[in-house]
């Protein structure tokens, strides 16, 4: 079964580079982007393993008035 989760990612990233740089001249504008990676695996409890596999992505985007 596919998780459908990430449907919005794009849209959200988009978002987040075009108001970057749509900000007024005179605002001081930064954008951070952040990635990373975690796996498990276990059987917590159950009789079958799980493995997981988690790769986040944040957008943090600063925008200040000089």
């Amino acid at each position: 079964m596919r998780n459908n989760s990430n449907k919005y990612f794009a849209p959200v990233v988009f978002a987040a580079v075009t108001a970057a740089f749509a900000a007024p001249a005179a605002a001081e504008t930064s954008v951070q982007f952040g990635t990373g990676f975690e796996y498990s695996s276990g059987n917590y409890g159950n009789p079958d393993d799980t493995t997981i596999y988690e790769i986040p992505f944040t957008v943090l985007l600063i925008s200040a008035e000089n």
